[in-house]
Formats: C-alpha cells, sequence, structure tokens
C-alpha cells in the first residue's frame, strides 16, 4: 500500500492556502467516522465544517485518487480541504502504526518528540486578523427624516484597502463566502477573521443587509450606493454608539476629518449662558469646537 506523506499532501492540495485549512480542520478533530475497505483499498470519512462531507481515498500502487462531494471539488482541481484533513488523518495513522509495530524504544521516542512538536505546529495557527475602518460622511444638517449620512469601508490587515462595493462586502460576510480586495487581501472564513474592533461592525452592517434582503429590493432599494451605505440619523447614531472609543474618518458638511476619536458620553467643553434682549445665547469657551448634527 502507498504510504502518504505531508509533502505528497501539500502537492496534492488545490493551492498552499487550502492545504492550510485542510491543516486547521484536522487540528480541530473534523474528520470524522473514518472507515477501511480491504477490498477496494478505500478509506472514506466525513468531515465536519459549515456542513457534513463525505470524502472516498483510493490507494492504488501508484496514485492517490481522492474524491469529496463539497461545491469546491467540483469547482477546484487538486485536493480540497476536507479531502487535505482525511489525507493528513490518514498520514498520521499509517505513521503511528509504523511505530506501533517497530520494538525500538528510540524510535518510538523520536516519534513523540515530533509529535509533540506537530500538535503544537497547529495550535499556533491562529487566525489572520483583519480591521475595518469607516469613512463617514453628515453632507448636511439633519433638520428631518430625509436627510441622510453615508457610509463607506476600508478594509485590510498590513495595508488597507477600499472596498468598491460596500453591499457585494457585506453580503460576502454574511453568506461566509472568501473576500478579495487586493494582492494582501483574502479573507477566508475559518481562517481568517475580523480583529475585536471591528466585529460588532460587521455584526450590524450584515443584520442591515438581513432586513434588506427579508423585506426585498423594494423596500431597500436606494440602501446601497455601491461604495456606500446609506445611513438614516437612527442608524447613524446607533453606528456611532458601535464604534464609540475607536477611530474614523468623518466628512462634516463637506470638511474632511482623517482620524477622528468617537466618544460616548458628554463633550469636554466650557458653556457660558448669556440672555440678552430676552433672548438666551449659549457660548463656547472652551477650545475644542461643537458641531451640531441635529435638532
Amino acid at each position: 500500500m502507498q504510504k502518504i506523506t505531508r509533502e505528497a499532501i501539500r502537492q496534492m492540495a488545490s493551492s498552499e492556502t487550502v492545504y492550510y485549512r485542510g491543516m486547521r480542520y484536522y487540528a480541530a478533530h473534523a474528520v470524522t467516522k473514518v472507515t477501511w475497505n480491504d477490498s477496494n483499498k478505500q478509506y472514506r470519512s466525513v468531515v465536519k465544517g459549515s456542513n457534513q462531507y463525505l470524502v472516498m481515498i483510493q490507494l492504488g500502487e501508484e496514485e492517490i485518487v481522492f474524491t469529496c462531494n463539497c461545491p469546491a471539488s467540483v469547482k477546484y482541481t487538486g485536493a480540497c480541504k476536507h479531502v487535505v484533513a482525511t489525507l493528513l488523518f490518514i498520514a498520521d495513522y499509517q505513521q503511528r502504526q509504523e511505530i506501533s509495530e517497530t520494538h525500538d524504544p528510540e524510535e518510538q521516542t523520536a516519534y513523540q518528540i515530533v509529535e509533540y512538536f506537530r500538535k503544537r505546529e497547529y495550535r499556533r495557527l491562529i487566525p489572520q486578523y483583519y480591521h475595518v475602518h469607516l469613512q463617514i460622511t453628515v453632507p448636511e444638517f439633519f433638520k428631518d427624516h430625509s436627510a441622510k449620512a453615508y457610509l463607506s469601508i476600508s478594509a485590510g490587515c498590513t495595508k488597507m484597502y477600499k472596498v468598491s462595493n460596500t453591499k457585494k462586502f457585506i453580503e460576502d460576510c454574511y453568506q461566509e463566502n472568501t473576500i478579495r480586495l487586493g494582492k494582501e487581501f483574502c479573507f477566508i472564513p475559518g481562517e481568517c477573521a475580523f480583529d475585536a474592533q471591528s466585529v460588532p461592525v460587521i455584526e450590524y452592517l450584515t443584520e442591515i443587509y438581513e432586513i434588506q434582503e427579508t423585506l426585498g429590493k423594494t423596500y431597500y432599494s436606494d440602501l446601497f450606493n455601491r461604495q456606500e451605505l446609506v445611513l438614516s440619523q437612527r442608524m447613524l447614531s446607533k453606528m456611532l454608539h458601535i464604534i464609540a472609543g475607536t477611530k474614523c474618518s468623518l466628512s462634516l458638511y463637506g470638511k474632511p476629518f482623517t482620524e477622528v476619536s468617537v466618544v460616548a458620553g458628554n463633550p469636554e467643553a466650557v458653556l457660558k449662558l448669556t440672555m440678552e434682549n430676552e433672548k438666551l445665547y449659549l457660548q463656547n469657551d472652551s477650545e475644542n469646537k461643537l458641531l451640531s448634527l441635529c435638532k
């Protein structure tokens, strides 16, 4: 029977990314119900992910034939992450069988040391974290409920990328699809994650998207405007509460501010109230400028 090596598994994977995703699945004990058919020389397994997928691996003298009923196996050539995870399971099983059959204590000790460091390697596979930066545009004073604000998004890890299609970005987050924005941005669910500051933002944006999809495009046809998400006064207020304690970019009445700290609470201001000619005047005597967004 052909012996499976990790280098061979890496070469069979459809990409380096898929190989590491398979490693994560194996490390997370996603490979279950593994059976062996001696007459067909075939392994079968069920790999648990977002769904359960059936993997079949046939070991020949010259080649390894594998199948999986996941969508990626149809779309791409090479082994999918479920096949990779199962192959890693089989490779470890074969190695354990070899060691158990030997009576050399030194070989058994060497195997245990290698396994110890390999498990440490699996544990080090922490997600790659991405950050979401918001650009909020308030073009005019909120006189009534017809006034709107606009939200655009940049996202990245080492380099920030402007999101050109906000609805598609939020939809991919909601559907847990792979998101590609540029050479250095490939967000793969399960392998990547948004940082702690960005998670509440993504949750709120996907909540808005879910409401739109539930009610239908007739009710929310103007909510997404390519690069921007349209915000009502109440939606803007909620978003500002969500990002309190962080920074964003702001365009207020046509004037841009690149780094704005969002603070929940009363502003640091010295206000002076005076009365003149039966009129009340409120004067700001502090260095901080106060601007009102609404009535």
